[in-house]
């Protein structure tokens, strides 16, 4: 389980904790808190801190997959032009 340093008095796993404590904690940690003092507890920090980033903020555009080619990427602009627009875009094939 990991370990972490408490920042400030919290309420952790049924208890009173008092700041400079050190504390196993199996659940989300808060940043404002507790200190991870493990590689699992930082690994565990991060994931949250990215949860809650998405959750307050949506997708990460800079996460998400690059278009294969330029004919993915214009064909990827026409869908969404479209879409805006509300008309359906036929498939057609790549000229070569």
């Amino acid at each position: 389980m990991p370990e972490y340093r408490v920042l400030a008095r919290s309420f952790i796993g049924d208890r009173l904790v008092e700041a400079g404590e050190i504390v196993e904690y199996d659940g989300n940690p808060s940043p404002e808190n507790l200190q991870p003092l493990c590689a699992e507890g930082a690994r565990r920090m991060d994931e949250h801190l990215r949860a809650e980033d998405e959750r307050l903020l949506g997708p990460d555009p800079a996460l998400e997959p690059a278009p294969a080619s330029l004919a993915d990427m214009i064909a990827a602009a026409v869908k969404e032009a479209a879409e805006a627009e509300g008309k359906a875009v036929k498939k057609s094939k790549p000229v070569v």
